[in-house]
């Protein structure tokens, strides 16, 4: 690193004082890492569909729950008593609702029980099944859920709040087996639990291995095995690693939480600090078989370069997600790019600093000059038919891109044999939908005053029963299903008919905005112009709510259901003045996320290759030749990508992310290939003799490094969090086509017309 041995001393141990600094401040950070998977507040806050939620949550607060139930129930049955008992009592939750208690309040207002039980179907009460009897006499009746809103004390601690239910429910006579619980809170507890269970996992490591730790510990046993010293794959383990924690630290100590996008950035930054930390050291240990006095200061600057180009583009791929309206993406595309430079750092300062301290010998390079001489002579007499062929790939593969789909439904984060699965299956097939959308509908002022409040409610009945129809919507709810139909008497009844009508009308109004005003706003937000009292002149200003239950089947397209269920409130309403509404709710929240999710990939990866080819351009000095160099670094994206949209994969965020990560440790590879082939060009070498040169000096380490990193992601495969399995596998097989064009792909394009417009330099 310097000529002189006393400063080399103090700048390395400085370094490493720095390393120790690094990690106690890291140390103190971590154990503040908090996770938090709530899909509703990833999306950016200017969103429309965010904005729909907040108004939401203006006009009714947001209340966490949980649905309860079990494959014996029924309406009668006498352990939905007992568990409300239990459940009130506890900590955990503010109130605790059966489907009798909702039964019993539709029918004080003179509804009929059976006509009750049916306005309930499909949102508390299961289908009826055919020649079962509601009461269970006959048999087996429609199954009932109970729900449970979390206190503070819930929210804080969803997991004791679940333990909670679990030991009731089998207390009050419910064979745990039995038992199904669902809601967006069991949802978000069951990612976090499977990320930490993939972090490390003592209690039953054999069933469900901890994936992110054996993908670790492979990745050091490879570094070891590759770099075929102890020592040295020591010392880039350590650099890894370091690099990874200290940015891993930065999200807490920035107030940022982790979440199940950025909890594979860790293992990112460790992937792409070995890679360069290889590099170098093949750098270094050629630097050493040629008789270099400085092997570390000489790998330095041979190495700096095409690493920092390496660094730069992949940290520019990276950094691009930051455009993303979703926050954990932009997280994930804002850190890991800061860790992508400090692994640059790190390679360059940290890795030689180690290296000089602990007096490690080069060692001798392995005879690798035979095996890569003979691949140069392949490439170079097949070039056209490499080239050829690698086109005709990228086309036909990438053709299939245009059919490229994205999801983001948690639940299909997890195998089909999953308790959360299997739970929301239950609740799906034997009482309602799991996936809720929120209709709010606002009567204003400018609404004609000669509408009154009961026709207000008829007209909400109407919606909900047209969404009823709509073939996904097993059930909905609104203030209308607790109240009696009223009809509004026609210009040919009598007068008295009319006035009883408005008098009635204008009853039921004041007593449900002002005496049952606990029991209605869960269904209706209206003001109040004389203090909490609302009287005859208080100004028209209410919002109705709709609760829809729709199934989450497979197959459903979220956008198509959102734009359906918009049109029929909007023919509903009609163009009378003085209304608005808005669909809101986890459906909506669902493809407003699945569109960023999309256009993040896009716009990603179309950044990524501008920035590649740029670099390019810039590095070879010609346009021509940035464009075609850059065409490998395309390739894995195009074959891969476009395999999965041909055979109907669909994205989800984990395979989303590796697109511009594998971009950019392809990038890395090809510019050392391209600076060792240029040097060969310079040195008066020709074409296919610089080819050669440049296999011998990067393609052990292009393999080493795809080796290293391919197999310890490939190794995230067992997750139960799909997420992090796809992460793996997608990441480990574009490594594994981007290896393939980088010692394929581009030698044959530099033994061909890229060559020769490199060769054009030699001169200068």
């Amino acid at each position: 690193m310097c000529d002189r041995p006393f400063r080399a001393a103090v700048a390395s141990v400085f370094i490493l004082g720095m390393m120790v600094i690094g990690v106690v401040l890291a140390a103190r950070q971590l154990p503040l890492i908090r996770l938090q998977n709530n899909l509703e507040t990833w999306l950016d806050p200017d969103d429309e569909q965010a904005q729909a939620l907040r108004r939401m949550e203006s006009y009714f607060p947001k209340e966490e729950r949980v649905v309860v139930s079990w494959d014996s129930s029924f309406l009668g049955d006498a352990r939905n008593q007992t568990l409300q008992d239990l459940l009130t009592e506890s900590i955990y939750f503010t109130r605790v609702r059966t489907a009798a208690d909702l039964v019993q309040q539709i029918t004080r207002w003179d509804v009929a029980e059976s006509e009750a039980i049916r306005r309930l179907t499909g949102v508390v009460i299961g289908p009826q099944p055919s020649a079962r009897t509601a009461a269970g006499a006959d048999g087996a009746a429609a199954n009932v859920s109970t729900l449970l809103t979390l206190s503070e004390a819930g929210i804080a601690d969803p997991a004791a709040a679940i333990a909670a239910v679990r030991t009731a429910a089998v207390d009050s006579g419910i064979p745990a087996s039995e038992l199904h619980i669902d809601g967006a809170l069991v949802t978000s507890l069951a990612v976090d639990r499977e990320v930490w269970t993939a972090t490390w996992n003592i209690v039953d490591p054999l069933r469900r291995p901890p994936v992110f730790a054996i993908s670790a510990f492979t990745g050091i046993f490879m570094a070891f095995v590759v770099l075929r010293s102890v020592r040295v794959g020591l010392i880039v383990i350590v650099a890894a690693w370091w690099t990874s924690l200290v940015t891993t630290a930065l999200m807490p100590a920035t107030g940022h939480t982790m979440n199940m996008v950025t909890i594979v950035m860790p293992t990112l930054l460790v992937v792409l600090t070995v890679s360069a930390g290889i590099h170098i050291a093949n750098y270094w240990r050629r630097a050493a078989a040629t008789g270099s006095r400085h092997p570390i200061r000489d790998a330095v600057q041979m190495g700096w370069r095409p690493c920092l180009l390496a660094s730069a583009t992949t940290g520019v791929g990276l950094l691009s997600l930051a455009i993303s309206r979703l926050s954990p993406i932009r997280d994930f595309g804002v850190f890991s790019t800061v860790g992508t430079m400090l692994s640059f750092v790190v390679a360059i300062v940290v890795f030689p600093a180690l290296l000089w301290l602990t007096r490690v010998p080069p060692g001798k390079t392995v005879g690798e000059r035979t095996v890569w001489r003979r691949v140069a002579e392949f490439v170079c007499r097949f070039r056209t038919v490499i080239v050829i062929s690698s086109v005709v790939l990228g086309l036909s593969t990438g053709f299939g891109l245009q059919w490229l789909r994205t999801e983001v439904k948690v639940g299909r984060y997890f195998p089909d044999d999953s308790r959360l699965i299997q739970d929301s299956r239950f609740f799906e097939r034997n009482v309602a939908g799991t996936s809720s959308v929120e209709v709010l509908v606002h009567f204003s002022g400018d609404y004609p005053s000669n509408i009154s409040f009961l026709e207000r409610m008829e007209l909400i009945r109407g919606i909900e029963a047209a969404l009823r129809q709509h073939p996904t919507v097993t059930g909905a709810i609104s203030l209308a299903d607790f109240q009696r139909v009223s009809k509004r008497p026609g210009p040919d009844e009598p007068t008295s008919a009319r006035m009883r009508h408005t008098l009635q009308s204008r009853r039921t109004e004041s007593k449900i905005k002002n005496d049952e005003v606990a029991a209605s706003r869960e269904y209706l937000a209206a003001s109040a112009s004389d203090g909490d009292k609302w009287t005859l002149q208080t100004p028209l200003d209410e919002t109705w709510r709709i609760t829809v239950q729709t199934l989450l089947g497979d197959d459903l397209d979220y956008g198509t259901l959102t734009r359906e269920l918009s049109d029929i409130v909007r023919r509903s309403l009609g163009n009378t003045d003085g209304t608005w509404f808005d669909v809101t709710g986890s459906v909506p929240v669902f493809y407003r996320a699945q569109v960023a999710l999309l256009n993040s990939l896009m716009r990603s990866l179309g950044l990524a290759y501008i920035v590649i080819a740029a670099a390019m351009m810039i590095l070879l000095r010609s346009l021509p030749a940035g464009l075609m160099s850059s065409v490998p670094g395309v390739l894995p994206i195009a074959v891969v990508f476009g395999l999965m949209s041909w055979t109907g994969f669909v994205l989800d965020i984990g395979t989303m992310l590796t697109g511009s990560v594998a971009m950019g440790i392809a990038v890395d590879d090809m510019l050392h290939l391209l600076t060792w082939f240029r040097v060969s060009i310079r040195e008066g070498k020709s074409q296919d003799e610089a080819v050669a040169q440049a296999l011998h000096h990067c393609g052990p380490a292009m393999t080493q490094t795809t080796l290293v990193i391919a197999l310890s992601l490939l190794l995230l495969y067992p997750a139960d969090l799909l997420l992090i399995s796809r992460f793996g596998w997608v990441m480990a097989a574009l490594l594994g086509v981007a290896w393939v064009s980088s010692v394929l792909l581009l030698p044959a394009l530099l033994a061909g017309s890229l060559g020769r417009m490199i060769g054009s330099e030699r001169s200068g």
